[in-house]
């Protein structure tokens, strides 16, 4: 039986320009990403409690004990979606390509990755490029969106390919990168096809010579 008209409109709203909301997702989507890659017992439980605590934080935000959160937060997540893919080309003067060295595979690929809960593509983008690569760039245009199904994985995803420029920082690696470089179209190392497929990363190239290029969209 569905809650009188009423006892719905009496509920605290919960304010768009309130950050506590964003907060809670955020931790949400760190707990969730954390419960399935941490291998430590202690690790796991701490995700676990991570993620109690965002699911009282959505509950206090809309006024509702936690027993009633199902019907409150579990039909977001009822209706799958793809997941986001965020790349960026970046390009040196000499008109080559940034590439990184996924250190779990040895193959490379333009930097970037999953976007992050919160945060926006372009957001996601930035921050990738400076964690696999070490430099700042600005974002100028966006290339494609591109159908990125993976027959090999059981989801389904979209790649959103920016082109950006660097504005600062330096080379350097982190934990999912060993090696950084720039690369001719004519002299690329073996590429990671699913992270950058050559149709995508032949896009890139194809802006970059013809910067009004309007962008493209599977």
């Amino acid at each position: 039986m569905s809650a009188p008209a009423s006892a719905v409109l009496d509920r605290p709203q919960v304010a768009e320009s309130s950050p506590w909301l964003g907060w809670a997702r955020r931790l949400d989507a760190m707990a969730r990403i954390g419960s399935t890659f941490a291998v430590d017992p202690h690790e796991v439980r701490r995700y676990a409690e991570l993620g109690a605590m965002a699911k009282e934080m959505f509950a206090e935000l809309h006024g509702r004990p936690q027993v009633e959160l199902p019907d409150l937060y579990a039909p977001t997540e009822g209706y799958v979606t793809p997941k986001v893919d965020v790349r960026v080309a970046v390009f040196d003067d000499a008109g080559r390509i940034l590439l990184v060295r996924e250190a779990a595979e040895g193959r490379w690929s333009m930097p970037g990755g999953w976007a992050d809960v919160g945060d926006s593509p372009a957001r996601s983008a930035e921050r990738e490029v400076r964690e696999e690569s070490g430099f700042d760039v600005e974002l100028t245009k966006v290339i494609g969106v591109f159908d990125a199904h993976n027959p090999h994985s059981t989801f389904s995803a979209y790649k959103v390919v920016f082109a950006g420029c660097i504005v600062g920082g330096a080379l350097h690696c982190d934990h999912e990168t060993d090696a950084v470089g720039f690369f001719a179209v004519d002299d690329l190392p073996p590429l990671c096809r699913y992270r950058t497929p050559l149709r995508v990363l032949a896009e890139a190239f194809e802006h970059r010579a013809a910067p009004d290029r309007p962008s493209i969209f599977d």
